[in-house]
């Protein structure tokens, strides 16, 4: 009975260990899509040096990037119905 007792305090503390690095991970992790993130908007700024760019100015014309390029994806995909049939 005391090698269970012994091995169930074993497993308890490797996955306290576990939990552990794993929030310790997912932080990290976090961290440097923050970092990535942000150094990708001053590289934008770099390139952009003609006018001062804003985040939310960022997110505004990459929303309607994407929206742009659904609607000519879409328009593909009924084209090539069309000539399908």
């Amino acid at each position: 009975m005391a090698k269970l007792q012994n091995y169930k305090e074993q497993l308890d503390k490797a996955q306290a260990k576990y939990k552990s690095r794993k929030e310790a991970y997912a932080k990290a992790e976090l961290e440097i899509f923050s970092k990535y993130g942000r150094l990708k908007f001053e590289e934008l700024q770099l390139k952009n040096n003609s006018r001062n760019l804003d985040i939310d100015e960022l997110v505004l014309e990459q929303k309607a990037i994407n929206k742009n390029l659904k609607q000519r994806l879409k328009a593909e995909k009924l084209n090539e119905q069309i000539h399908n049939n």
